[in-house]
This record gives C-alpha cells, sequence and structure tokens, in this order.
C-alpha cells in the first residue's frame, strides 16, 4: 500500500526547498509542472484529503 503522506511529503520537500523555502514558489512549481511530476506524488495527491495536504506543507514550512 502506498504511503501517500510520506510521498507527498518528500516530495514538497524538495520542491519547497529548490524554491528557496517559499512556499508561493513552490505551490506554483508544483501546479506548473504537475504534468512532468512522478506517477507515485499524482496518485498521492490524489488521494489525500486537502486538510491532509495543508498539514504536510505547514510541517514542511513551519517545522518548529
Amino acid at each position: 500500500m502506498m504511503d501517500c503522506r510520506r510521498i507527498y511529503k518528500e516530495k514538497f520537500e524538495e520542491i519547497y526547498e529548490d524554491q528557496d523555502q517559499s512556499i508561493e514558489r513552490a505551490v506554483r512549481y508544483m501546479w506548473s509542472h504537475f504534468p512532468s511530476m512522478p506517477e507515485d506524488f499524482i496518485k498521492a495527491r490524489k488521494k489525500l484529503s486537502e486538510a491532509e495536504k495543508n498539514d504536510i506543507i505547514r510541517d514542511v514550512s513551519y517545522p518548529f
């Protein structure tokens, strides 16, 4: 079984770091590159609720 939270978090962390820890730039990058994202990320994103995705983004961007 796919660990959707882990997959989504790992990819968002990678993008967030690549985008100089800017939430806005990371989200924009995710949307503009969505078709070329890894298949496991696309599947994980579809299975997570909006609240779960928000929690993951919050955990990555506000780790304290």
